[in-house]
């Protein structure tokens, strides 16, 4: 109901808030929350969906870190998406292959 959405998201927009939101493609879009540090990409298969998702952590000139799951069939899709996009993604078959020593810059999508 659009009541909750309203509650859940002024509870998200809140100064300091410790929420976390999980959405669909429909929080992709016509959501207006600053702020945004980290979008987590799950079952994406379309460029549209990845550029308004990843939008959501470059607003207001900030940067934010976005990644990316997907199935190895998926790969090919994930490389024409970053050239498309001229874009640089790093790779990793683990969360634990991940450099999280990057700067916010190399990590922002914008």
């Amino acid at each position: 109901m659009q009541n909750q959405r309203e509650y859940a998201l002024n509870k998200y927009r809140q100064s300091g808030s410790k929420f976390i939101l999980v959405g669909t493609d429909v929080a992709a879009r016509g959501l207006d929350v600053d702020d945004i540090d980290v979008v987590i990409h799950m079952s994406c298969k379309e460029t549209d969906s990845f550029v308004h998702r990843s939008g959501r952590t470059a607003r207001k000139g900030k940067s934010g870190l976005n990644i990316l799951f997907f199935e190895k069939s998926q790969m090919k899709w994930v490389l024409e998406l970053e050239k498309e996009l001229k874009i640089d993604m790093e790779f990793a078959n683990s969360i634990d292959d991940v450099d999280t020593s990057a700067s916010d810059e190399e990590n922002s999508f914008g």
